[in-house]
C-alpha cells in the first residue's frame, strides 16, 4: 500500500443573513426576545416597502401605513435603527420614522428586539426595529424588475381628483412652483403698508400676486400603481488576502389611491352637564384622491480579508404625496350651523440620505472581535404651500363666502451622526461557552422645525369657484384697495419676522459603556 500526507484545509464560508434559516436561528441564539423578516420572504411575498414587510411580523402592526406599533404600544414608545445605530425621523410628532420609505430592494433583513439588552439604545419600550441595509454580495448579478398594480375601485376612475403641481412630482419633489413668496426677507409687508403707501407697498402688490393662484381641484382619470428596480452586483479578488465587493441598487415606486365618500370628524363634548356624549362638532365628507411617489437609491463597497472587513455605504430615499380633496364640511359647534364647500391642495416631500461606514475585525482565531461604526444623516421634510379653502353655502341671511383661505409651510430639518464601538471576547466561564460583550456610543442630532401660515383675506363675497379668488383682478392692488390680501400670523407689530411656530434643538445621547455577559451550554 501507498501512504500519501497532506497538509490541513480550512474551509470558512459566510454566513446568510437574508434567508428565513439565518433569521430563524438568530431568533434561536439570541439572548432577548426578537422577531423578523428577511429578503428572502420580501421576494416570495412581493412587498413593495418596509411598512407592507413589517405586518407579516409577529406583534407589530402599522398605522397609517407607515408607523410601527409593537405589541400595541404606540409609534412613541417604538425606536428605529438601521444596521445598529441611529437615524432621525421624518415627523415632529412622531418618534419613529415611517416605515413606507424604505424600499424592499434596499434591505437584506428586518429584525425587531422586543425586549432589553445592555447593547442596545435605551430610548425604547414597546420594541426597536433594526433595517439592515444590503451587506457583502455573495456573487455577480444583475437584476431588473417591472410590476403594476391594479385595483378596480381605485384606478381609471375618470372623476380622479387631482390638482397642477410641479413637474417634478413624479421624481418626488417640488421644483420651486409651490415656493414662498415672503421666503428671504427679514421684513413682510402688511396691508397697512399697501393702504398708506408707503415704501413697502409694492412689495406687498408683488408678493400678493405671487401666491400660487390655483385652490380648487380639477378631475382626471386616475393612473395604475406601477414600480420597477434595477441592481448590480460584483465582487473581485484584489490579491490573496483582500477581496472587494460592490453593489447599486435604484428602485422607483408609484402609487395611486382614490377614496369616495371619505369622512373625517372633529368630536367634542356637549356644553350641557348633564350630557357626556361625544358629537361631531366639525365633520367633512367627500372624495380625494392621493398619489404617492417613493425614490431610493443604495450604493455599497466593501473591502474583506479572513480577520478585517470595511465597509461604506450610500443610501438616499425621496418620496413625494400629493393629495387632492373636495368635501362638504358642516360646522355645528355651539349652535352656529352652517355649510361650506371646503378644498384641501397638499404635497408633503420627504428625503432621506444616510452614509455608512463599518468596520469589523477578528483576532485571537476569532474569539475577539472588534466592531465600530459611524454613520452621518440628514433627514428633511418640506410641505410647501398647503391650501385650504371653504366657500360657504348661501342660506337665509348669506350669499356664498369665500371664506379666508389657508396656506402654510412646514419645514423640518435634522441633522444626525451615530457612533458606536463595541468588543465582543468568547470564551469558557465555570466549563460554558460563554460571550463577554462591552463598549460604547454616542449620538447628536441637530434639529431646525418651522410653520409659516398664510390667510387670504378680503371684504368680497359672492364668490361660488376657488380658482378665481385669486385672480389679478380681484387681488388687491395699487388700484383695488377692496380685493383680496394675503395677512401673515407670525409677524410683529413692525412686520419682521417672529414666528412663534419655530424651533432648534440640539440633543446628546451618550451609552457610555455597558456590559454584558453570555452563557450557554
Amino acid at each position: 500500500p501507498v501512504t500519501e500526507s497532506m497538509t490541513a484545509v480550512r474551509i470558512s464560508v459566510k454566513r446568510m443573513q437574508n434567508t428565513e434559516s439565518a433569521l430563524l436561528t438568530s431568533k434561536r441564539m439570541a439572548p432577548n426576545m426578537i422577531d423578523g423578516i428577511s429578503a428572502a420572504s420580501f421576494k416570495r411575498i412581493g412587498d413593495g416597502d418596509a411598512a407592507s414587510a413589517m405586518k407579516r411580523v409577529t406583534g407589530v402592526s402599522i398605522e397609517g401605513g407607515k408607523y410601527v406599533y409593537v405589541r400595541g404600544l404606540g409609534d412613541r414608545y417604538t425606536k428605529t435603527t438601521m444596521n445598529g445605530v441611529d437615524i432621525p425621523g421624518l415627523d415632529p410628532d412622531r418618534n419613529s420614522i415611517q416605515m413606507d420609505l424604505f424600499p424592499t430592494s434596499v434591505i437584506d433583513n428586518i429584525v425587531v428586539a422586543k425586549t432589553f439588552t445592555a447593547d442596545l439604545p435605551a430610548d425604547f419600550t414597546g420594541g426597536i426595529v433594526d433595517l439592515a441595509t444590503k451587506d457583502f454580495p455573495s456573487k455577480k448579478s444583475f437584476n431588473v424588475s417591472f410590476g403594476l398594480g391594479y385595483n378596480p375601485a381605485m384606478h381609471l376612475q375618470s372623476d380622479y381628483l387631482d390638482y397642477e403641481g410641479s413637474s417634478t412630482d413624479f421624481l418626488g419633489f417640488d421644483n420651486g412652483k409651490r415656493r414662498n413668496p415672503t421666503k428671504g426677507l427679514n421684513q413682510i409687508p402688511t396691508r397697512v403698508d399697501a393702504v398708506s403707501g408707503n415704501s413697502l407697498a409694492d412689495e406687498f402688490y408683488r408678493i400678493n400676486g405671487e401666491f400660487d393662484k390655483n385652490l380648487g381641484t380639477t378631475e382626471k382619470t386616475s393612473p395604475v400603481n406601477f414600480d420597477f428596480g434595477i441592481s448590480f452586483a460584483n465582487t473581485k479578488k484584489l490579491n490573496k488576502k483582500y477581496t472587494l465587493g460592490y453593489q447599486s441598487s435604484l428602485s422607483y415606486k408609484n402609487q395611486t389611491d382614490f377614496f369616495r365618500d371619505a369622512q373625517f370628524n372633529l368630536y367634542a363634548k356637549q356644553n350641557e352637564t348633564s350630557k357626556t356624549e361625544l358629537i361631531p362638532f366639525e365633520r367633512q365628507t367627500g372624495n380625494y384622491g392621493v398619489n404617492n411617489v417613493i425614490l431610493g437609491y443604495l450604493g455599497s463597497i466593501a473591502l474583506k480579508s479572513k480577520s478585517d472587513k470595511f465597509r461604506f455605504n450610500i443610501l438616499h430615499i425621496q418620496n413625494g404625496e400629493s393629495k387632492a380633496g373636495k368635501f362638504f364640511f358642516r360646522n355645528s359647534l355651539q349652535g352656529a350651523n352652517w355649510d361650506a364647500q371646503q378644498y384641501n391642495l397638499e404635497f408633503n416631500q420627504r428625503s432621506l440620505t444616510n452614509a455608512f461606514i463599518s468596520g469589523k475585525h477578528t483576532r485571537d482565531r476569532g474569539n475577539w472581535e472588534v466592531e465600530w461604526k459611524v454613520a452621518p444623516t440628514l433627514s428633511t421634510m418640506y410641505d410647501p404651500d398647503v391650501r385650504f379653502t371653504r366657500i360657504r353655502v348661501p342660506d337665509l341671511t348669506i350669499r356664498s363666502e369665500a371664506g379666508f383661505p389657508q396656506r402654510i409651510w412646514r419645514t423640518l430639518q435634522e441633522y444626525n451622526i451615530a457612533n458606536r464601538l463595541d468588543f465582543t471576547r468568547k470564551t469558557r466561564i465555570s466549563g460554558l461557552k460563554s460571550t463577554i460583550k462591552f463598549g460604547a456610543a454616542y449620538t447628536f442630532k441637530y434639529r431646525d422645525y418651522s410653520i409659516e401660515s398664510y390667510q387670504i383675506q378680503g371684504g368680497i363675497d359672492g364668490f361660488d369657484d376657488p380658482q378665481i379668488i385669486m385672480m389679478d383682478e380681484n387681488l388687491m392692488s395699487s388700484t383695488n384697495k377692496n380685493g383680496f390680501y394675503y395677512t401673515a400670523d407670525f409677524v410683529d407689530g413692525q412686520g419682521y419676522r417672529k414666528n412663534p411656530n419655530a424651533f432648534t434643538v440640539l440633543n446628546e445621547n451618550h451609552q457610555s459603556f455597558y456590559l454584558y455577559v453570555r452563557c450557554s451550554t
